[in-house]
């Protein structure tokens, strides 16, 4: 029986070496590419070409380059810039000659001139009609308004220094760290010392030391000036351990001044006993009452001299400039 030549080629679709007599791959028809086969051998060495088929490596070589250029188009199209989610403000500095009168009730104040460098800031004021002398300011609420493009925030100063002149006062305060530039400045409050030290001398003995049922009350009365208004010494409750003073705050009208600050209640002893007794405990149980409260009072302490010292009163704002 006579056998046709058999010839070994590799079909580049199937990926697979086949022998076939016409040089055509049995599944899928395609040429087969030759391959070397074994000297002598009649079976083909199954090892694929060194070279493939031209047409398969351009489709390789195609097929890498537009997914490099896919990438690259990918890469460009999106930004890789860093956002920064929240916006800093640059560092707020600024000298102005402000100028101009705020009034509050009966009180003027013009605001002179304010600096600022970054989170500190210097405002000097300028006292007008109706102030109390300049020398008296113990304290002032202040707030401010900080502008940054188109975000505002308004929060209180603390730790506000005020330093008295002739003719006004200089403020010096500390804002939030990274704060822009103020934009608005308010004074809500301006704490004012009294320099009176209103007493009233009371004889105690007959409710103190408490001998029956407690509390014992012993109505006092009597008013004193105290700056542009009165304290009256309303009455003395005693207890077992302990003496409470209630005292009325007068002539305070709505809109003019706030309320009056008793920074000490002294009780000093008129009897020969020893000792100056200062208030442990103040309350203000309403807008014109403040009631004190004094511990370790000895038994044998009768006639006393009631004083209050270190009186405060406020002035209410607000006095509001913007900023230009």
């Amino acid at each position: 029986m006579s056998h046709g030549t058999v010839a070994s080629g590799w079909c580049p679709v199937d990926d697979r070496v086949y022998e076939a007599a016409d040089g055509v791959c049995p599944d899928c028809g395609t040429a087969l590419v030759a391959t070397a086969s074994a000297a002598g051998s009649d079976t083909p060495s199954p090892e694929r070409p060194a070279s493939s088929s031209p047409l398969i490596r351009a489709g390789i070589i195609a097929a890498i380059i537009g997914a490099f250029v896919l990438g690259l188009s990918l890469q460009s199209g999106r930004d890789t810039t860093p956002k920064d989610e929240t916006t800093t403000p640059a560092p707020a500095a600024q000298d102005v000659s402000v100028g101009r009168v705020a009034r509050s009730g009966r009180a003027d104040l013009t605001l002179i001139r304010l600096i600022q460098e970054n989170d500190t800031f210097t405002a000097t004021f300028a006292t007008g009609r109706g102030f109390p002398k300049p020398q008296l300011v113990q304290g002032v609420s202040v707030e401010v308004s900080t502008q940054h493009e188109d975000l505002s925030e308004v929060f209180g100063v603390s730790d506000v220094e005020v330093t008295r002149l002739d003719s006004g006062f200089i403020l010096r305060g500390h804002l939030e760290p990274g704060s822009a530039r103020i934009a608005e400045l308010q004074l809500s409050s301006i704490q004012i010392a009294v320099p009176d030290s209103p007493e009233w001398r009371v004889d105690m003995g007959g409710i103190w030391p408490v001998r029956g049922a407690e509390p014992a009350v012993l109505h006092v009365g009597g008013s004193r000036p105290a700056g542009d208004g009165s304290i009256r010494l309303v009455s003395i409750v005693s207890w077992r351990d302990r003496l409470e003073v209630a005292f009325e705050l007068r002539g305070l009208r709505a809109g003019d001044t706030g309320k009056f600050g008793i920074n000490e209640i002294e009780i000093d002893p008129l009897s020969g006993a020893a000792g100056v007794f200062s208030a442990t405990v103040q309350e203000q149980i309403s807008p014109s009452v403040i009631v004190a409260r004094f511990e370790g009072v000895p038994p044998n302490v009768g006639s006393v001299a009631i004083r209050a010292s270190r009186l405060s009163r406020y002035l209410a704002g607000p006095w509001t400039w913007r900023i230009p």
